[in-house]
């Protein structure tokens, strides 16, 4: 069983020793930066994805009128209004455009289904990048958090591999996944859409509840497995220089040997989420909102959080199995020496 006192308090004395002994505004952006890269798609420090879609949905309502839009109403509705009031002379008829109505709205149609798609294309290949520049990123973090250091680049070139090769991992999990909900999805429409679903007994409804019951609980595993992967694979990796398929296969075997502390880990880690999730309120609150709209911001104030968790996650993956020591790959001390006790004799 994990003794979770102990990363606490070495999580703390490893923090105060990594930003404030001694303190260096430089050093400190800089791991600010592989913060705001690991965390890019992530809450933490994507808060910039949740602006764009408040905006995106404030603004729903504008598209829809603006989608309403049809070049038939555009063109008639004055001159009918002309027509019904009596006031207009000429022959209504006459000046229709029909002949040119359909021409027109197929062409905007292909114009705004040819600008949606590359909308979204747009998007998809925004979400590639982030996603990849999260995936390198944990690693340039976890290193200078290691190594108590603030380096960009190598680290960067150094675990080039195994960032690359997680984003690929990364997006064919959820490549399998959206399919597994979308199947689940599907099939529980195709249920509810049945002709005689109203003429269904109670054990139709017991079934359907079931089955609903069922994928929740698998959508559940499936989440708890991928966050524990994303938590101790990243640093086995490290460790080991293993690829991500490798890791996976290594973090399940923890989790089979250790169900009960994995579940532990993972109540302490929700918690600890929702606390700095109120301290960053706290801190855009002070700021005046600035360090809401500018997620960089956020993320250099509140330094002290992220490296907390990794230092915790380290701490708790030792005592899972000694192997995976990210500490013992340390180039300098990110520990300073416990002070002696009276009487006794460091050597």
């Amino acid at each position: 069983m994990i003794d979770f006192g102990t990363p606490f308090d070495t999580a703390f004395r490893r923090v105060k020793e990594i930003l404030f002994r001694p303190f260096s505004f430089g050093k400190w952006i800089v791991i600010a930066f592989t913060v705001w890269m690991a965390q890019a798609f992530q809450s933490g420090g994507g808060n910039s994805w949740q602006y764009l879609l408040n905006n995106n949905s404030s603004n729903s309502t504008s598209q829809h009128h603006a989608s309403s839009f049809s070049p038939h109403q555009f063109f008639h509705q004055p001159l009918a209004a002309l027509a019904q009031t009596g006031s207009s002379p000429v022959n209504v008829q006459a000046f229709s455009p029909n002949v040119h109505n359909d021409a027109f709205s197929n062409l905007m149609l292909k114009l705004g289904i040819g600008f949606g798609v590359t909308i979204v294309v747009a998007i998809l290949l925004l979400v590639l990048v982030f996603v990849w520049l999260s995936m390198r990123g944990k690693f340039m973090f976890l290193d200078n958090v290691v190594n108590n250091r603030a380096e960009v680049r190598d680290p960067w070139r150094k675990f080039r591999t195994q960032g690359n090769s997680l984003f690929v991992f990364s997006i064919l999990v959820g490549l399998g996944v959206f399919v597994f909900v979308a199947l689940g999805g599907i099939s529980t429409f195709l249920a509810f859409r049945h002709e005689n679903m109203q003429q269904m007994g109670v054990g139709f409804w017991v079934a359907i509840g079931f089955a609903l019951l069922i994928l929740f609980c698998l959508y559940l595993v499936l989440g708890i497995t991928w966050f524990l992967y994303m938590e101790f694979g990243v640093p086995i990796m490290y460790c080991t220089g293993c690829l991500p398929k490798e890791a996976f296969g290594r973090v399940w075997r923890l989790i089979k040997a250790h169900p009960l502390d994995a579940f532990v880990y993972t109540i302490i880690r929700i918690a600890m989420e929702i606390l700095f999730f109120f301290i960053r309120i706290i801190v855009g609150i002070l700021t005046c909102c600035l360090a809401c709209i500018l997620p960089f911001v956020t993320t250099a104030l509140t330094l002290p959080l992220p490296i907390f968790r990794q230092c915790f996650t380290l701490d708790c993956l030792v005592q899972l199995d000694p192997q995976y020591d990210a500490w013992r790959m340390v180039t300098r001390s990110v520990l300073p020496p416990e002070p002696l006790k009276s009487g006794e004799d460091r050597y």
